[in-house]
């Protein structure tokens, strides 16, 4: 009787070959090799979590060892390269093998596994395979888990230093050490594999925004640029400059190049990074960007990470003091500690932002925003800390941060040049396209010679244009027919995919979509926004907008910025291929009112945030002013979300309607006191709490807004709530709970800090204001 074909340990598939000059089994449907000794180990081994063991192995073979050993008794596979590399094997496949088929990665960090091409004393001159393997198990569909474990004191790399590591680094000092060690490995591997995350603490209550899967995109096939990062290198050496402004077009490659600096960062140099998306809103907001780099360089300094512990630093960042004054928290809680710090032994260290141009709202003149909290700040950081930051030529960013160096990546300028045609030479060595230009009689210099006259420097229009080969949209043989410019290339994309009006009909729903939304949207969402309820249709529209609309995990999107800005320019009205943003917000807004009508409870915090602001960018302020009077609609955002959301909805609206924001925080009041009325007291006082929240958080973005501050108070004293009154009433605990006592004491803080502002702005103070503030103050003490 024969014996029957094993099954691939990955997919299943029972399309397998037994190798015999390599004794090893080959799945046809993964291409997964597993060696014929694995097969013989019975089925009960089979089923034994796989782990892969990444080391580096000049400084942690001993360790790397004896984890092995000890991993493998108590019930594990292990996956380590010295036995499961054949001599003469192609070794790279199998690393990528024994990633693919593990179920965790244990990532054993050391100065040799964490070392960079770019480290003075790093004597290879060339990336650590280590770092490698961390972000293949990162960016794994679906990720693999990494469990790290600090074996020798070193930076962590950026993609996992939110993870909490198991601390090895005194494993050789005793028995006891390494066996304490060994359990809280063999703790963290179990709850890794039961699906839990854990997180530094110091670093994860800051809640760091993740860029990694951004960073890992954009730095996709990044070559060149190696002058550029040698005149980083000089002016961090011999300048006193606080920062470097990187100026360029759209499609110049200014975020692949923060994406290689994050991935490079030699001798350590980059302590934080940002990334603003103009499509994420999150990622622009001053307070999440305090946090945010607060949180990334705890993790590279550990002076300051002990910092982080002082009760007023913790307080100074706390989220919703953050949300309400990001900018005494980016003084108080990032400025005032790092000022405390002695300078790094290894010199010069700077915080990378990338896309300073995206931080800007529509209209707005960078008041209140990232750019603002820069210009304000810079010049006194302490003198080891700089700034490197990309931006477009965007007149509100460079006017804010006017006498900085700028240094302009220009299109025609012979190095960058030199980059596209390193790019160019790189992506034509594909066998694919190197068949393509050889059957159409051309060489590789030729074909190179060619495309770097058509892209004219822009790198962007260099990768369209090698997708478009790769998919058959061009021809070698008639290269002439490139577009010139992303403009061009744009329009005659959507010429080739659409050749009329009702062609595009399908995909215009979906486009206007994806550039009017403020952040990725969900294939179900972008189902119901557009109005395509057939899977397939919705499918066929995303599929002839090719490579210009993504997917990166959690929802879709538009490839770049530059598309949405030339869907939506004002210049191309009337086009076939124009959007018009205002209609295409009012469609939104239309189809998400009617969500919301259908089921308020239903609808996500996000997704009525994003109605609200969309509303307010159409004006459509008899639908905006019926859904912030609905309780049940606004109690979703906290008094840190309101701080805020209220300067964005401020910015959204059009100059000439923002004054009808004025009265917001003043509806707020009323709709918390109005369901207080029903029996419940406590709401009362938290949404009083929340339009104090957002009103002081925009008058700390915008101090224009101080008389819209001191007409809020006037009001609130004119209503029938009399909030002195309330407090007294209350005093006695048994009569309130213990947290809305503390949002009674919070609002009488807010209240005397907000006579403060309206005393600065040298502006009359009502006298009904001040007599409630000694009311309240009466009754707190303070």
């Amino acid at each position: 009787m024969a014996t029957p074909l094993p099954s691939c340990p990955r997919c299943e598939s029972k399309r397998v070959r037994y190798r015999e000059h390599r004794n090893d089994w080959f799945c046809d449907d993964c291409d997964h090799r597993w060696p014929a000794e694995a097969q013989l180990s019975g089925a009960a081994d089979a089923q034994k979590p796989l782990l892969f063991l990444s080391y580096a192995r000049r400084d942690a073979s001993e360790l790397a060892d004896r984890l092995k050993g000890d991993l493998e008794a108590n019930g594990y596979r292990v996956w380590l390269d010295q036995p499961e590399i054949k001599p003469g094997g192609e070794w790279e496949h199998e690393i990528v093998d024994g990633l693919r088929a593990a179920q965790l990665l244990v990532a054993v960090l050391t100065p040799s596994a964490v070392r960079r091409s770019t480290d003075p004393a790093n004597p290879d001159a060339i990336d650590s395979v280590c770092l490698d393997e961390i972000s293949f198990a990162r960016f794994a569909e679906p990720p693999t888990a990494v469990v790290p474990v600090m074996a020798q004191p070193c930076e962590p790399p950026f993609s996992i230093f939110r993870l909490d590591y198991v601390d090895m680094c005194a494993w050789q000092d005793s028995e006891d050490r390494y066996h304490a060690g060994l359990q809280r490995l063999l703790a963290g591997v179990k709850e890794a594999l039961g699906g839990k995350v854990t997180y530094r603490t110091e670093v994860n209550d800051l809640q760091p925004w993740d860029f990694a899967a951004f960073l890992f995109e954009k730095r996709r096939d990044f070559c060149g640029r190696e002058w550029l990062f040698d005149e980083i290198d000089l002016w961090l050496k011999t300048s006193r400059e606080p920062a470097l402004l990187i100026t360029g077009d759209p499609g110049t490659g200014k975020s692949a190049l923060v994406a290689e600096l994050v991935h490079r960062n030699p001798s350590g140099q980059v302590v934080a990074y940002h990334c603003c998306e103009a499509d994420v809103l999150a990622t622009i907001e001053p307070a999440r960007f305090v946090r945010s780099i607060a949180a990334m360089m705890a993790s590279q300094l550990p002076g300051y990470a002990a910092r982080l512990k002082d009760t007023a630093v913790k307080g100074a960042l706390d989220e919703e003091t953050c949300a309400t004054d990001p900018f005494s928290a980016f003084e108080f809680g990032v400025l005032t500690p790092l000022q405390g710090l002695p300078a790094p032994n290894e010199g010069s260290r700077y915080l990378l932002i990338d896309a300073l141009d995206e931080s800007l709202h529509t209209g707005s003149d960078a008041r209140g925003t990232i750019v603002h909290l820069l210009s304000t700040f810079i010049e006194r950081l302490p003198g080891w800390l700089r700034v490197v930051a990309t931006t477009r030529k965007e007149v509100a960013v460079l006017q804010r941060l006017a006498g900085l160096r700028a240094r302009e990546l220009a299109a025609e300028d012979p190095r960058n040049v030199d980059d596209i045609e390193q790019y160019l030479r790189q992506q034509l060595r594909s066998p694919d396209l190197t068949q393509q230009f050889t059957h159409a009689g051309m060489s590789l210099e030729d074909a190179v010679s060619t495309l770097r006259a058509h892209v004219s420097g822009n790198f962007l229009y260099a990768q369209q244009v090698c997708r478009g080969l790769e998919r058959g949209l061009y021809s070698f043989s008639n290269l002439d027919s490139l577009p010139p410019g992303l403009s061009v290339y744009y329009q005659r994309f959507f010429e080739r995919q659409f050749p009329n009006a009702s062609a595009f009909d399908a995909t215009r729903s979906v486009l206007e979509v994806l550039v009017s939304a403020e952040t990725q949207v969900t294939r179900e969402s972008l189902a119901h926004l557009s109005g395509i309820a057939d899977e397939g249709d919705l499918w066929a529209a995303l599929r002839r907008l090719g490579a210009l609309v993504v997917y990166d995990g959690t929802g879709f999107r538009v490839f770049h910025k530059s598309l949405s800005d030339w869907l939506t320019e004002p210049a191309r009205a009337g086009q076939l291929f124009h959007i018009n943003l205002s209609k295409a917000r009012t469609r939104l807004s239309d189809a998400m009112l009617a969500s919301t009508a259908a089921d308020v409870e239903s609808v996500a915090p996000e997704a009525r945030a994003s109605l609200l602001r969309q509303l307010v960018a159409t004006g459509r302020w008899e639908q905006f002013d019926e859904l912030v009077q609905n309780w049940s609609f606004i109690e979703f955002e906290s008094a840190a979300g309101w701080a805020a959301f209220y300067p964005q909805l401020v910015q959204a609206a059009d100059p000439s309607q923002r004054e009808r924001l004025r009265t917001l925080p003043l509806a707020l009041v009323n709709v918390g006191w109005s369901r207080a009325s029903r029996g419940d007291d406590r709401n009362g006082v938290f949404m009083f709490y929340r339009a104090f929240s957002a009103i002081l958080g925009l008058v700390k973005r915008d101090d224009s807004k101080v008389p819209w501050l001191s007409q809020f108070l006037l009001d609130v004293t004119g209503l029938p709530y009399d909030m002195p009154k309330y407090c007294s009433m209350h005093l006695d605990l048994h009569a309130v709970d213990d947290m809305a006592y503390a949002y009674m004491s919070h609002v009488s803080a807010q209240w005397t800090e907000s006579v403060g502002l309206i005393e600065r702005a040298r502006l009359p103070v009502p006298q009904r204001v001040l007599e409630w503030r000694n009311g309240i103050r009466s009754v707190f003490g303070s």
